[in-house]
């Protein structure tokens, strides 16, 4: 259970690849089109129907974006962990270690 929250770190070919598809997978370009769009869609929920009602963003909208960001980070790493976990219980259990596609 320790290691799950505390991984070896290491520099090899697994380690890097695990790495990079999991950053790939959380922080992925859809995401920032996704949040960005959210944002005009609200605004125009508001009734800021024009650019120029649009520019710039108050301290208040910008701490509520901040909770909004953080609390879908939070939740969506959450449900991350607990489908990496689960995977690789069940697929250990059962003796499926050397795993080379998604078949």
């Amino acid at each position: 259970m320790r290691q799950t929250f505390l991984p070896t770190i290491r520099l090899d070919r697994e380690f890097l690849l695990t790495l990079v598809a999991i950053l790939g997978t959380t922080i992925s370009p859809y995401m920032w089109f996704w949040q960005a769009s959210q944002e005009v869609e609200e605004m125009v929920d508001k009734g800021q129907h024009r650019l120029w009602q649009r520019q710039g963003a108050s301290d208040t909208e910008l701490r509520y974006a901040a909770w909004d960001v953080s609390i879908g980070t939070i939740f969506s790493n959450v449900v991350m962990y607990f489908i990496i976990l689960t995977s690789a219980a069940t697929l250990f259990r059962t003796g499926h270690t050397d795993i080379k596609s998604a078949s």
